[in-house]
């Protein structure tokens, strides 16, 4: 576990958060989000990285304290920039909160190079101003670097995620296996080129297929 706040820690995604985990993604991007969305042929039938599938969890009857600088409407395949209207309050675990979800897939480059695609990630409405959001990402972010991985993929909004060093430069040769509003499919390198000399589609990790970090 990885202390964010005295009162939240991050910690790796368990079998129990399942149903956790689906509310706040049905709240962020609606219950047909795998009909509508391009990054979910890339998702269909393949497992999330284990290592890097990680919750922000906060300690039972911990108000929080909200950080009134910190605006944290995040998601990494929401339309614009405004929050999406959640269809129905997620319901808290029992327990401690699990108050953030955020996940990394793999993919292959057009070259059959390993990648990773960003997102989901969601947080819970009630705890958006407090950061942990940004937090989660960086905490994660560093993780898949450790990991070996060179690049990383998400579409959203470039004003957000530019922070993280995520830019539409690197994916101008790249094409993701149906429609996307181009300037928001956007991407990191951690090693130069290992985007921005590809060219051509993004395509869905082989089933069997062994994920890179486990070869070392």
């Amino acid at each position: 576990m990885f202390p964010l706040t005295p009162s939240a820690f991050v910690r790796p995604e368990k079998a129990r958060d399942a149903a956790r985990i689906e509310a706040l993604l049905n709240a962020a991007f609606g219950i047909d989000r795998r009909q509508k969305k391009t990054v979910y042929k890339l998702r269909d039938g393949v497992d999330p990285v284990r290592e890097l599938s990680y919750v922000v969890e906060y300690k039972e009857g911990a108000g929080g304290l909200r950080d009134s600088g910190t605006d944290e409407k995040l998601s990494s395949e929401s339309q614009g920039l405004q929050a999406p209207q959640p269809l129905s309050p997620p319901a808290p675990s029992s327990g401690n909160e699990v108050a953030a979800t955020i996940r990394y897939w793999p993919i292959l480059l057009p070259s059959g190079a390993a990648g990773l695609l960003l997102g989901p990630i969601a947080v819970d409405e009630a705890r958006q101003a407090e950061g942990i959001g940004a937090s989660l990402m960086t905490f994660s972010m560093g993780q898949a670097r450790a990991l070996g991985y060179s690049s990383m993929l998400l579409v959203g909004d470039e004003t957000y995620y530019g922070r993280f060093g995520f830019s539409r430069g690197v994916t101008k040769n790249l094409q993701l296996p149906g429609p996307v509003e181009e300037e928001r499919f956007l991407g990191l390198e951690w090693a130069p080129g290992a985007l921005s000399n590809e060219q051509g589609v993004i395509r869905k990790w082989p089933p069997g297929k062994l994920l890179p970090h486990y070869k070392k």
